[in-house]
């Protein structure tokens, strides 16, 4: 019998203190679904698997160490870095014998999950990564602070995420063409979220991490237009919308679409389509 089978026979099974209730097919189809979370101070040797698990299960070791097992490969694991196991992915783990570690873990699935694994870098052949311990111990209690509810230890999963791709995110290369496109769909996608606030061009392209005439360039050569004027049609395209659909008084609409003014907004209507908002919904009614 091979090593790796042999430990299945061998290796006992890690406790679960806490069962969904929540089909597995069901919980896939949404963002991010919270299957279980725990904590376990491992005893020296303790091991789990071979085996699969059906949803992505993240270890983070708060003191200790161990070793995990995946695709062939052998990685040593300690305190401050964890391990994320895929779905149907054969793996096996065990404590160290002098050093065993203490580890919390989280289970979870859904749409977003593997989209955010792969910004921070965390690709088949790169299960390791840097974790903060607390990051991880604040779903856990969130979790058992509210077992009736896990709005909580959701949020705090989220975090947990969003700090691996804060961390795990490889230094940008050079940007292509194609880098190029990608950042104006991101841009895009903010205004389009953003439109019915002040939107600051500027403030935009930093958080992209460009400057303004970058920002600028790409936006000419991909659409043709200025940032600010994709802003501007955007915002019209909206008033159309209220206008044939609602009954708000046009000074609403000017507010709901980010102008500070009725006025600004009959101005800026009328050069968009050539009358004024009132005259534009009363043709359409």
């Amino acid at each position: 019998m091979p090593a790796f089978d042999r430990m299945l026979h061998n290796a006992p099974m890690e406790p679960n203190p806490a069962i969904s209730l929540v089909h597995a097919a069901t919980a896939r189809q949404v963002d991010l679904s919270l299957y279980q979370c725990g904590r376990e101070a491992c005893a020296p040797g303790h091991a789990y698997g071979p085996a699969v698990r059906d949803h992505y299960l993240v270890h983070v070791v708060e003191s200790g160490c161990g070793r995990f097992v995946s695709g062939g490969a052998t990685y040593p694991v300690t305190a401050g870095q964890g391990f994320l196991i895929r779905p149907m992915e054969r793996t096996f783990y065990q404590a160290d014998d002098r050093d065993p570690w203490t580890y919390i873990w989280v289970g979870f699935h859904g749409t977003r999950v593997l989209p955010l694994l792969s910004r921070a870098g965390l690709r088949r052949g790169r299960p390791v990564f840097p974790a903060d311990p607390a990051a991880v111990r604040s779903i856990l209690e969130a979790w058992q602070a509210t077992p009736d509810d896990d709005t909580a230890a959701m949020g705090h999963l989220y975090l947990f995420l969003a700090s691996l791709v804060r961390t795990g995110r490889p230094e940008r290369p050079r940007r292509s063409d194609d880098d190029g496109a990608a950042l104006v769909e991101r841009a895009v996608r903010f205004l389009q979220g953003a439109y019915s606030n002040p939107v600051r061009i500027g403030a935009l392209a930093s958080r992209l991490g460009i400057d303004r005439t970058s920002l600028f360039r790409l936006f000419r050569k991909h659409l043709g237009m200025s940032p600010q004027a994709y802003l501007h049609r955007f915002r019209m395209e909206r008033a159309d919308v209220l206008l044939q659909e609602t009954d708000l008084p046009i000074a609403e609409i000017a507010c709901s679409v980010g102008l500070e003014s009725q006025a600004h907004f009959t101005r800026a209507f009328r050069r968009h389509r050539g009358c004024t908002p009132g005259a534009f919904r009363k043709d359409r009614a």
